[in-house]
């Protein structure tokens, strides 16, 4: 069997005797897909992450950008040194949850559905699809990652606006930062008064190798650059929140793609002023 892509799958058609013909099964599946399809709609995200795999063979990950396939990858990869390389948009399963609700109209059209499809409970989309392709063989596609930015970010821009509206904005920070292929960073440290830094300077004499431009120079700006991070699907981002509200650190990797840089940013201590 030649398995789906995007750019096939407008004119997948379907024949398997074997099968039978099972309106009952066809017409409940239907009835769930509609709903399951209005609620993925009902939640306008236009921008996720989206892993295949079937039958626990070789997965496909897919980045969409504005409900559009932007670039995908596919895991194992080709590469010993990274968990995932670069294919194009005809490798297997290279779709995005449009096509994927096509798929699952198109199996269950041609009663090739090899049992219940289940949906996800929170957005709505497909994560399981049992079928029969083919040679009769029997396919499990699963989802095996799916992360839209648009949670965290708005988690992100509330948290700022919190902070913001409950400090004075003067405050002393230091930060370290960490980078795979770098030398370890001296500390920075940057004053603020009334929310605008003052002064940004390594620790002692060390320069280190990356330059003070790199750096958020207030708490402000290290949200801005922590949401900006969330918004890229083709890195993984992670960050933690002081108990106070402020973000404490974040780190972003680049697994799916050619660099294999990545980077860490941490808040060593911030001292507030009056």
């Amino acid at each position: 069997m030649k398995l789906l892509n995007g750019a096939a799958l407008a004119g997948l058609v379907f024949c398997l005797v074997a099968c039978g013909g099972n309106e009952e099964r066809g017409d409940y599946v239907s009835a769930e897909y509609e709903q399951a399809k209005m609620r993925w709609e009902a939640q306008g995200v236009d921008n996720y992450r989206l892993e295949l795999s079937a039958s626990g063979g070789t997965s496909s990950l897919n980045i969409i950008y504005a409900s559009k396939l932007s670039s995908a990858y596919k895991s194992p990869s080709d590469s010993a040194s990274r968990p995932y390389s670069e294919v194009n948009s005809d490798y297997p399963f290279t779709l995005t949850i449009e096509q994927l609700f096509q798929f699952v109209q198109d199996l269950s059209a041609g009663n090739e559905l090899a049992g219940m499809v289940t949906y996800n409970v929170e957005y709505g989309y497909p994560e399981l699809v049992d079928y029969f392709d083919n040679s009769g063989a029997l396919v499990q596609l699963q989802v095996l990652q799916f992360y839209s930015p648009e949670s965290d970010i708005q988690r992100l821009q509330d948290n700022k606006a919190t902070w913001l509206a409950g400090n004075n904005g003067n405050y002393h920070m230091t930060m370290k930062q960490f980078c795979g292929i770098c030398d370890v960073q001296p500390d920075v440290h940057s004053d603020v008064a009334d929310f605008t830094n003052v002064s940004l300077m390594f620790d002692g004499n060390g320069s280190g190798n990356l330059p003070l431009s790199g750096y958020p120079t207030t708490i402000s700006a290290f949200f801005d650059r922590v949401i900006s991070a969330a918004s890229n699907l083709e890195s993984e981002l992670s960050y933690q929140l002081h108990a106070d509200g402020y973000i404490k650190a974040y780190s972003s990797r680049t697994p799916f793609g050619t660099n294999d840089g990545g980077g860490s940013l941490e808040v060593l201590s911030l001292t507030r002023s009056p």
